[in-house]
C-alpha cells in the first residue's frame, strides 16, 4: 500500500515486473489495483493479467498499469505469483520469485 499523503487525481498507476527464468523469477499472473480516499473503502480499478509467455528466456521488464479518473490517497497493488517452478524448468516444483521494481503513480 503507498500513501500519497493527499488527496490526488493521477491518470494512471502502475508497477513493472521482472522475469528472469533461469534464477527462477517469473512475472505475476495477474496484478490487481486498488484505490482509495480514507484508507478504509477500496475501490477495484483493474486487474492486468501478464502476456509475457513463461518460457520466454533472457530478462524482461514489464510494466502493468491501470488508467484512473477517481480521486485517491491510497493505492493498493496486489501481485498473484506465477507458482512453483513448472516441471520443464531446472528447478522443478521449486518456489518461484516475484521481483517488482517501482510503483508509479501520474
Amino acid at each position: 500500500m503507498v500513501d500519497l499523503g493527499e488527496l490526488s487525481t493521477p491518470e494512471k498507476i502502475g508497477i513493472g515486473f521482472l522475469q528472469d527464468i533461469k534464477s527462477w523469477i517469473w512475472m505475476p499472473k495477474r496484478v490487481r489495483f486498488e484505490i482509495s480516499a480514507d484508507g478504509e473503502t477500496w475501490k477495484h480499478t483493474g486487474t492486468v493479467k501478464t502476456t509475457v509467455p513463461r518460457k520466454r528466456e533472457g530478462a524482461v521488464i514489464k510494466e502493468f498499469e491501470v488508467v484512473n479518473a477517481d480521486e485517491l490517497r491510497y493505492v493498493r497493488i496486489m501481485a498473484a505469483n506465477a507458482g512453483p517452478c513448472p516441471e520443464w524448468h531446472p528447478g522443478s516444483g521449486g518456489k518461484s520469485w516475484l521481483f517488482a521494481d517501482e510503483i508509479y503513480v501520474e
